[in-house]
């Protein structure tokens, strides 16, 4: 599985950068944690080091290269909430990265070193010139300030972690379009990315719907079995199901269809 990884573009390498204050920096976040660090940075034009944190090895470097070009349009292209990301990002010379080396199998570990790559990132920009924040294992982006409103909410995991795809589905019976929408980055903490069937509605309010249940998950586990139903007595439900092995796309084998 892929490494939980945060990447931060960077407006152009930071010459006078140390890691001292930095490490400082992640102390004061995270007070109660077992700290340390192997590895001698250099001036050479990449500078890493290994970060130990409560038993977790993560890679902290920067490098004095741009992101890589594909993985820049296609978080662009799944970006919704940031109208100049583009502008702002392609003009980044520079980037750093916060990488965890163990892919836990277990959900809770899963959101420990997802909480750790990530504060440990929040440090980091506060020594380097961030422009943004790209959460890898979903492609999703934020701008260095909306991602620190976010980064102590608990309500904002999903919206953290968790970015949407959207397709056009099948026209209804009466001829209204309608929308499919897949999770991307699920699959990190349950092994498995979820569907939203074809529903008659806007993107946005799609998905509210299945955000709110990659939130619940995210919450409490995989508590959702094989045709569990959700949702308000006196409001829209649905139906969780494993979707067999010739319906399942890629990571996609769960699947949220509309009751009634």
């Amino acid at each position: 599985m892929e490494h939980f990884t945060s990447l931060i573009p960077l407006a152009r390498w930071p010459q006078d950068f140390s890691f001292d204050p930095f490490i400082e920096d992640v102390r004061m976040l995270l007070p109660w944690a077992e700290i340390s660090h192997a590895g001698r940075p250099t001036a050479l034009d990449t500078r890493a080091i290994t970060l130990t944190v409560e038993g977790y090895d993560l890679t902290v470097s920067i490098h004095d290269t741009p992101l890589d070009e594909a993985l820049l349009e296609q978080t662009l292209e799944l970006d919704r909430n940031w109208p100049d990301a583009g502008e702002v990002l392609r003009a980044c010379s520079a980037h750093a990265l916060v990488s965890a080396h163990d892919d836990p199998q277990e959900w809770e570990e899963a959101r420990k070193v997802a909480r750790l790559v990530e504060l440990v990132a929040s440090a980091l920009m506060r020594h380097v010139p961030a422009k943004g924040h790209i959460w890898a294992t979903a492609s999703r982006l934020f701008s260095p300030e909306l991602f620190e409103t976010l980064l102590n909410d608990d309500n904002a995991r999903a919206l953290r972690w968790v970015t949407l795809e959207f397709y056009q589905g099948p026209k209804t019976a009466e001829g209204e379009e309608t929308v499919v929408t897949h999770t991307r980055g699920l699959v990190r903490f349950f092994g498995y990315e979820m569907e939203l069937a074809a529903l008659p509605m806007k993107p946005a309010n799609a998905a509210q719907i299945i955000m709110s249940v990659a939130q619940y998950l995210l919450d409490n586990g995989p508590v959702l079995k094989n045709g569990d139903v959700i949702g308000p007595e006196d409001g829209a439900r649905f139906q969780l199901m494993h979707l067999p092995k010739e319906r399942s796309q890629g990571a996609v084998k769960v699947q949220l269809s509309l009751v009634g």
